[in-house]
């Protein structure tokens, strides 16, 4: 089935990008953040997010011609959150379907505010669970950027229905591909 809902989804990757933005302003003028490129060990970490935000990604990866690679891995991370608890995805290092071979997001310029809001301190080591450490994760979360997004989204997305479903990030991604959302968005 297809949704015409340009404008909607139009609001909500304003919110995403903003989110985003908002995020790497206060990044840069913190100092005592670690994250590198291709660190990733945050991105082992059981996410939801809605649909309509997997709708934004699902776009974008389809523009860059990226969605079947991860559509693959979406399928595969999809089922283990049907098995594996959520406290127990970090531990057991399953990575984010999004990441590339190189471990880095294939969707970083539209990536989930759940994500762009997350750093940390600690040595980026620390991070992948599957590297042992005796040291501290020690994480920044930019919380009320996120509590933002989620209001700014929550009324972008009022009377959406099926737009509003939050889900584990690789179902989530799935389910927008399957009601073939028409964005109409551009990623230039």
């Amino acid at each position: 089935m297809d949704f015409p809902l340009a404008s909607t989804l139009s609001g909500v990757k304003s919110v995403v990008l903003t989110t985003i933005a908002n995020s790497e302003k206060r990044r840069l003028k913190t100092v005592d953040i670690s994250c590198k490129r291709s660190c990733s060990g945050c991105c082992r970490r059981y996410v939801e997010i809605t649909v309509a935000e997997a709708s934004i990604i699902v776009s974008f990866l389809k523009q860059k011609k990226l969605w079947d690679s991860v559509k693959e891995k979406a399928e595969r991370a999809s089922s283990m959150a049907k098995k594996v608890p959520s406290n127990a995805w970090f531990k057991m290092g399953i990575k984010c379907p999004i990441l590339d071979d190189g471990d880095l997001c294939s969707a970083y310029p539209v990536r989930p505010p759940v994500c762009a809001v997350h750093y940390a301190k600690s040595d980026p080591a620390v991070c992948n669970p599957s590297k042992f450490s005796n040291q501290k994760y020690d994480p920044i979360e930019f919380l009320e950027e996120f509590a933002e997004s989620r209001k700014k989204l929550g009324s972008t997305l009022a009377g959406y229905g099926v737009l509003q479903v939050v889900l584990p990030l690789p179902t989530a991604l799935l389910m927008a591909d399957r009601i073939s959302v028409k964005t109409g968005l551009s990623y230039d």
